[in-house]
C-alpha cells in the first residue's frame, strides 16, 4: 500500500524523524520511515519503490543530512517528481539546488503538536494531500441547556439565608460582655480579635465541659466551628453532629 509521506533523513537524526513520523501518523497520514535502511547502504530498490509510491517526500535537513549524498539523492528524486517538501530540523542552509524552495522550519520544534511550526507543516501537507479521513470529524452539535430548576434554586437560597441568620445570631452571642473568668476572657479576646484558632478551640472545650464558663453545647459548637483549622476541633465537631 502506497504511503502518504516518505521521510528522508540521516541515520544520526533518527530520533527527530521518529518524533515527527509519530506526530504525522496521529494526524491520520501513513508515513514511511525505516531506520533499518538508514545505515548508509546504497540507494536500493526498497527505498526507490517507496519514494516513487509516496505522495509527498519530507526531507529533513540537518548539518549531517546536507552532507549526505544519499539524502540529497532522495531529495533530488522527489524534486524531479514534484513532491518534495523540505523541512529544516536544525538551523542549516540546504544544498544549493534546494535553496530556492520554501522550507518548513522545525529547528526549534520540541514535539509539541500545538506549536505554530508544526501547524504550518500540517497545513502544507493538508493542502497537498487533503485532510486525512481519520482526523475529519463532524461539527459538534450544540447541547441544549437544561431549563433552570427554580425550586432547587429557591431551596438553596433559603438554606443560605438561614445559615447567614444563624451565623449572625451566634456571632452576637459570642460577642457578649467580658466573661468573669479571666482565662476564659483572654481566650475569647484572642479568638475574636486575633482570629486565634487555638484560643477558639480551648474556649470551645471550656463550654463543653463547663470550665470557667457555664456548660453550653451550643456555644461549644460555635467556638469549635471558629477553630476550623484545628484538627482536634474537627474531630469533636463530628461527634457533636
Amino acid at each position: 500500500m502506497a504511503c502518504d509521506i516518505f521521510l528522508s533523513y540521516k541515520r544520526e537524526d533518527a530520533e527527530r524523524a521518529r518524533v515527527l513520523a509519530a506526530a504525522l501518523e496521529r494526524r491520520g497520514w501513513a508515513v514511511w520511515w525505516d531506520p533499518k535502511l538508514r545505515s548508509g547502504e546504497p540507494f536500493d530498490d526498497v527505498i526507490e519503490g517507496e519514494l516513487q509510491a509516496a505522495r509527498r517526500v519530507l526531507v529533513l535537513w540537518s548539518p549531517l543530512s546536507v552532507q549526505s549524498q544519499f539524502v540529497k539523492d532522495e531529495a533530488t528524486y522527489a524534486l524531479d517528481l514534484d513532491k518534495l517538501i523540505p523541512v529544516a530540523i536544525e538551523k542549516v542552509e540546504p544544498p544549493f539546488r534546494f535553496r530556492r524552495l520554501h522550507t518548513v522550519d522545525l529547528s526549534a520544534w520540541d514535539g509539541d503538536e500545538t506549536a505554530a511550526p508544526f501547524a504550518r507543516l500540517v497545513a502544507d501537507l493538508a493542502a497537498a494531500l487533503g485532510t486525512p479521513a481519520a482526523t475529519a470529524s463532524p461539527a459538534p452539535r450544540k447541547r441544549q441547556a437544561a431549563p433552570p430548576d427554580f425550586k432547587v434554586y429557591e431551596r438553596t437560597l433559603q438554606e443560605a439565608r438561614a445559615r447567614l441568620k444563624e451565623q449572625k445570631r451566634v456571632d452576637e452571642e459570642l460577642n457578649v460582655e467580658a466573661l468573669e473568668d479571666p482565662e476564659a476572657e483572654a481566650l475569647r479576646q484572642r479568638a475574636l480579635v486575633q482570629g486565634d484558632a487555638e484560643a477558639a478551640f480551648q474556649l470551645g472545650l471550656r463550654y463543653r465541659k463547663g470550665e470557667g464558663v457555664p456548660q453550653d453545647d451550643r456555644l461549644a459548637v460555635a467556638w469549635l466551628s471558629r477553630a476550623h483549622d484545628h484538627p482536634a476541633a474537627r474531630a469533636i465537631l463530628k461527634r457533636f453532629y
